[in-house]
Parts: C-alpha cells; structure tokens; sequence
C-alpha cells in the first residue's frame, strides 16, 4: 500500500488522534489529511505530476510533514 493511502486509511480510523506534536503545534490525522490533499490539488493544478522532482526545503515542523504528503499525493 502506498504511503499516501495509509495516511487516509489511518485518518479514517483514528481522526481526532494526534500524529504530530512540534513546539506549540499539533496536528490530528484527519487535519493532515485534509491538508496534505489540499496541497496535493494544488500540486496537480500547477502540472506537477510523477515525472516531476519536488524538493522540500523546510525545517522540522507540522508544515513539514504536510508538505511530505501532499507532495507524495500530487504524483
């Protein structure tokens, strides 16, 4: 299974449970979900598609792992 799959597969199951703690964030599994499919759209809305490379240039943080998969999703 892919790894995007999982994430949605887990956010259905366990949706307020959070995945991610940094500083003064949290994030549930149903908001990364939510928002890593909102940059995934946004990702395929430019062009962006499995044949393209997408770096990552962000420090530890709930953005971060946002950007992971959305990125992950868009190909």
């Amino acid at each position: 299974m892919v790894i995007g799959k999982v994430l949605n597969k887990i956010a259905k199951d366990k949706r307020e449970k959070i995945v991610a703690s940094f500083q003064d964030q949290e994030i549930t599994y149903y908001e990364l979900e939510v928002k890593s499919n909102q940059l995934a759209n946004g990702l395929i809305d430019l062009g962006i598609n499995v044949e393209n490379m997408v770096s990552i240039l962000l420090p530890n943080s709930i953005e971060f792992l946002i950007s992971y998969f959305g990125v992950i999703k868009s190909a």
